[in-house]
């Protein structure tokens, strides 16, 4: 895995799997591109609000990965 260099807090590291976004606004498919410790980028058809709670579903390797986050 490649780590991305930018000015986040927390280095990230490349990503490329598939994460499912819920709101309260409903479901959200998208591709997930990086994450870290406190943080991760996914591209989706249709943007989040800013600070909204969401739950994420994704898949790291053999492990399901589940997480409320804002």
């Amino acid at each position: 895995m490649r780590v991305v260099n930018d000015r986040r807090r927390l280095p990230r590291v490349a990503w490329n799997g598939q994460a499912v976004v819920q709101t309260r606004r409903g479901e959200v498919r998208g591709v997930g591109l990086d994450l870290s410790a406190d943080g991760m980028a996914v591209l989706a058809p249709s943007p989040g609000k800013v600070k909204e709670r969401v739950r994420i579903h994704l898949q790291l390797g053999d492990f399901p990965l589940l997480t409320d986050a804002r």
